[in-house]
């Protein structure tokens, strides 16, 4: 029996998502990731590891690409949303900060970035966000710019960027 996909030793193809969610221009991947999986009626720790079951993809920095842990991540992220590779490949931490140092590694954090303080899932600080944005609705997304430690206003409507949800005050 032939095998679809040479990389993995399961027979799986990857095909695009059911329900389309495409990536937003200035959009990090841990947005998208977690927008594809709600959109198919699941979690995001689920969508990761059904595609991905060799990699525990939550436990590391997401917005900094997957290059460094495996490149072809990137390739289906792309066919399941129906993009190109490069658009994965220049939406991340590490394609913005290369300028900046040649000495970033998986292991290092990515200067001039907040850092997502993690414990296995469980994030102590917050993903910086605008609360007005996340109000829109379905356009809602979370900017990879709000990462950068300059970045501490929302340009559109001019409000300070906030780390914990205005309810329950646990990190967003």
């Amino acid at each position: 029996m032939a095998k679809t996909d040479k990389r993995v030793t399961q027979n799986y193809r990857i095909k695009p998502l059911t329900i389309a969610t495409p990536l937003h221009k200035d959009e990090s991947i841990t947005s998208w990731l977690v927008r594809a999986a709600l959109n198919q009626g699941c979690d995001p720790q689920t969508l990761t590891y059904y595609f991905w079951p060799g990699y525990r993809i939550w436990t590391c920095d997401v917005d900094k690409g997957f290059k460094h842990i495996n490149p072809n991540i990137h390739t289906d992220m792309a066919v399941l949303a129906r993009t190109v590779m490069d658009d994965f490949n220049s939406q991340n931490l590490m394609y913005f900060s290369q300028p900046l140092s040649d000495h970033i590694s998986s292991r290092t954090p990515v200067p001039w970035t907040q850092p997502l303080s993690k414990r296995n899932r469980y994030s102590r600080i917050g993903y910086p966000h605008c609360p007005d944005c996340i109000k829109d609705g379905k356009s809602a997304y979370l900017k990879l710019q709000w990462r950068y430690t300059w970045s501490i206003c929302c340009t559109q409507h001019k409000r300070l960027l906030q780390t914990e949800c205005p309810y329950c005050d646990n990190p967003y």
